[in-house]
């Protein structure tokens, strides 16, 4: 269902792009194909990673249940510890959003209509 979205999503793309070009903006049409192909390629390499890998989490779930007991024991404040400082922990994950995604996602999270991904200058 991902992929025909997908593939709806970059067929609409191509011809909106189509219809906008003037005679003299063919070597910019082919850069605008080749990026649409390049995010064609990549979501399928994501779906073959998801793939690949679902289950994964639970056979480390089996593994864990299989450990001894005093294993189990001593791995558990490990995987329990909240940090001291999560405050400090959020002021950095805010300054990171803050750099690299307010600015497609705006600043209050506030989502809404994204960039155009069919030109040259992507934000990112």
């Amino acid at each position: 269902m991902r992929v025909t979205s997908l593939l709806l999503a970059l067929g609409l793309a191509l011809g909106l792009v189509v219809s906008q070009v003037a005679a003299g903006d063919v070597e910019d049409l082919k850069k605008k194909i080749q990026t649409l192909k390049d995010l064609y390629a990549w979501e399928m390499k994501s779906k073959e990673m998801r793939d690949a890998f679902s289950g994964d989490v639970e056979t480390i779930l089996m593994d864990i249940d299989a450990l001894p007991a005093a294993e189990q024991a001593a791995a558990e404040p490990v995987l329990t510890k909240v940090p001291e400082t999560e405050e400090e922990l959020l002021y950095y994950g805010k300054e990171l959003f803050q750099r690299n995604c307010s600015l497609c996602h705006g600043t209050g999270v506030e989502g809404g209509r994204g960039p155009s991904l069919l030109d040259d200058s992507w934000t990112w």
